[in-house]
């Protein structure tokens, strides 16, 4: 009976390590879909202010604006399933996926966490402050802001973002967000 029960749970050991291993797979699969295109990857952006977050955090989800213009990058920008330098009235910004969806992320500068960035539509993005001024939402983002829904930061120099499954570097190497390690990540499993 004992023999029975151990080769029960052998067995079952196996299988659920099979079940981990293909959705390791699965989950490595989707983001090899989410790199960059390298040819893209030399966009430099100047210095100035930028307003880190989910993109859809910059926007007034009371106003008809917001579905207008979120419903409009969406589509246009495949509803942001790669990362995308994208571009709005002219201003051009970064948004990709994390890699679990949503969730609290930690934002690093120079390895010291210095807040945690909110995530409903499982993308994050680096935009310049312009671009918030631009869309009329200061007051909003300002706000939000302050509640730690997302960062304003300053950038000395002009920089690049590096993505990769998950990962975004920015502000030449100051900045970091690693939705992929599980250290620090406060969101569900989508499983």
């Amino acid at each position: 009976m004992n023999t029975d029960i151990n080769n029960t749970l052998i067995e079952m050991e196996k299988v659920l390590k099979r079940i981990k291993e293909e959705q390791n797979k699965e989950r490595e699969e989707k983001l090899k879909l989410k790199t960059i295109n390298e040819s893209k990857i030399n966009t430099v952006f100047p210095a100035g202010k930028y307003v880190i977050t989910d993109p859809c955090y910059i926007l007034d989800n009371n106003s008809e604006a917001h579905d207008d213009i979120w419903g409009d990058w969406l589509e246009k920008y495949d509803y942001f399933e790669y990362a995308n330098y994208a571009e709005h009235e002219g201003i051009r910004f970064f948004a990709a996926c994390t890699a679990y969806g949503d969730g609290c992320y930690p934002l690093y500068k120079n390895g010291v966490e210095i807040a945690s960035l909110g995530v409903d539509a499982g993308l994050l993005s680096i935009i310049p402050f312009s671009l918030v001024e631009k869309l009329g939402s200061t007051e909003l983002v300002i706000k939000r802001d302050k509640s730690k829904l997302l960062k304003i930061i300053d950038i000395d120099e002009e920089f690049t973002i590096q993505y990769s499954k998950g990962v975004f570097k920015f502000g030449n190497g100051q900045y970091c967000i690693d939705t992929l390690g599980t250290e620090g990540y406060e969101g569900e499993d989508e499983n």
